[in-house]
């Protein structure tokens, strides 16, 4: 066999591979996204809601413009309570240039019933996270299968 026979055969390979890898891994939850399944069937979730809004502003400016910019920074304090005791729980939204940021009132965190201060919520969970791991993924596998698979061809 040829080498640019064997070439061309580990490279469809190793994208056949990356490509399953990815779409494979779109179906695997992340840590995250597994603890959320998991509190929903046990039912350990709750509704937390806004306590305490602080707003940041910063006007500077970028070293290529030199008009200024501005950017907000909201830290919203949430309250959610489990088996009658109170937990607090602290996010940030960001939003450069904007005159209002948008922030959800209320939102469902899912917690630990026996560490009820490890809690997710559901904007901790995404699905870019998903994806970003998929195509992380299917990046590695296309390069360890062309490694692998050169190596024991011996090109």
């Amino acid at each position: 066999m040829s080498e640019e026979l064997k070439s061309c055969i580990i490279i469809v390979v190793a994208i056949a591979l990356g490509i399953f890898s990815f779409f494979g891994r779109l179906r695997v939850l992340t840590r995250k996204q597994k603890f959320v399944e998991k509190a929903k069937r046990s039912g350990n979730f709750t509704e937390a809601e806004c306590v305490d809004v602080k707003r940041y502003s910063n006007f500077g400016t970028r070293d290529n413009e030199k008009a200024s910019v501005r950017s907000d920074l909201l830290k919203v304090k949430y309250r959610y309570r489990v088996k009658g005791i109170d937990y607090y729980k602290k996010y940030s939204f960001q939003s450069p240039g904007k005159v209002s940021i948008d922030y959800p009132y209320s939102i469902t965190m899912y917690y630990n019933p026996r560490r009820p201060k490890r809690v997710v919520s559901s904007l901790d969970v995404s699905q870019s996270d998903q994806m970003s791991m998929g195509c992380l993924t299917a990046i590695i596998v296309t390069i360890l299968s062309i490694l692998v698979l050169g190596y024991f061809w011996g090109i």
